[in-house]
């Protein structure tokens, strides 16, 4: 059984490594505008695709939309909703109801505000120009295609029943205050998890289910108005909470800067020093950081407050900042920092031994040494340069 495993992990490394390629030989395809040739690639890896994949179920439904097969691209990105979607889902939900001219829908689900998969950011705008298209509404039987609606709906293909929801709504608009697209169409938004898109079919369902009861009487659906009206509040509340979430998330992404704390010192008979800063990453191995420390010797204390750089190759740290020393005296120092930073195994802190020479600007000053050793803590991942 070892033995077979041998020769079986070689083979499983080379049929990942050979899918990765494979992906990203389509997505060139599709960057270069080759939209035909990104189908053909993308329909070899959809049946390879593990449960796990639905990045590449998404990425075939864009490349089906860039070409024009809006109903297989459609059923696609279904297929990748089941699979659990994933962060990029919206992005590319939006891009095929957007590309078949669903705009309307695409904006419940992505903005241009909002960031692209890294791969196609740099391409998509000018694909959308080039291979937009009209969505051809084809609805006879607007019966029919409620009750396949209704269908599809209940399968768990949400994003084909609000296209089909839409059909029918853009065949009876206006038309004996027909309510039940609109209370429909209301569960699956709800299902899709857009609680205010949900809450503005639900409100315009109820409204066309007032007017019907004015004219009719109609005691069952005077009796559901309630239970509707109740639910509207439910989603109303719903779509206030997700909004307010999702201003904070991007405030978040965008003001939470990444960040990590020093605490060290040195202490001997006749001198001590304690030393802290507070440092914001501005790239992978960059950081800003504000400076504290305390020293003292000879019968006088100081302290030392600054601002400072510092860069790290592998485990070697260097800075520079401009700080002041205030006590018995006071300078202001340009400070050179050099040491030695080893990481634990998780990388969210790391051992510390710094030299640091304060060279006053100041004429009658002298030039300070200082050693200092201490651990950093590490908070969030860093910022890629």
């Amino acid at each position: 059984m070892k033995r077979k495993l041998k020769y079986l992990l070689p083979l499983l490394l080379c049929s990942t490594l050979a899918f990765s390629q494979s992906q990203k030989s389509a997505r060139n395809f599709v960057a270069l505008g080759k939209i035909g040739d990104a189908i053909v690639e993308y329909a070899l890896l959809a049946p390879k695709a593990s449960s796990g994949k639905a990045e590449i179920m998404l990425e075939y439904a864009y490349a089906l939309a860039l070409g024009g097969m809006t109903e297989n691209a459609l059923v696609y990105i279904d297929r990748a909703n089941f699979l659990g979607g994933g962060a990029d889902f919206p992005f590319y939900a939006s891009q095929v109801l957007s590309l078949a001219g669903l705009d309307s829908l695409a904006a419940e689900f992505w903005t241009d505000a909002e960031k692209a998969p890294g791969w196609i950011a740099p391409y998509y705008k000018k694909l959308y120009g080039q291979h937009e298209q009209q969505f051809n509404f084809e609805t006879f039987d607007p019966d029919s295609v409620y009750l396949r609606a209704n269908q599809i709906a209940g399968q768990g293909m949400f994003v084909q029943a609000v296209v089909l929801y839409e059909d029918v709504k853009f065949f009876i608009e206006g038309y004996d205050n027909e309510f039940l697209p609109y209370v429909s169409a209301s569960v699956v938004w709800e299902k899709l998890g857009k609680y205010g898109k949900a809450a503005r079919e639900l409100s315009t369902g109820i409204a066309l289910m007032q007017q019907e009861t004015e004219e009719t009487q109609d005691s069952t659906v005077i009796a559901a108005l309630p239970a509707f009206e109740s639910h509207l509040n439910g989603l109303r509340q719903q779509a206030t909470v997700q909004g307010r979430q999702s201003i904070l998330g991007k405030l978040r992404e965008k003001y939470n800067p990444k960040t990590m704390l020093y605490i060290g010192g040195m202490y001997s008979g006749s001198f001590f020093s304690f030393n802290s800063r507070f440092g914001v990453f501005i790239a992978d191995s960059w950081n800003a950081a504000a400076d504290l420390g305390i020293s003292g010797g000879g019968g006088s204390t100081y302290v030392n407050l600054g601002l400072s750089v510092y860069e790290r190759w592998k485990f070697l740290v260097g800075g520079i900042g401009l700080g002041g020393q205030f006590g018995k005296s006071t300078s202001l120092n340009v400070r050179f920092t050099s040491g030695l930073s080893f990481f634990n195994k998780t990388k969210n802190r790391s051992t510390d031994i710094f030299l640091t020479t304060d060279i006053p600007l100041r004429k009658d000053a002298k030039t300070t040494y200082g050693i200092s050793i201490g651990r950093s803590f590490y908070f969030g991942k860093r910022k890629e340069k």
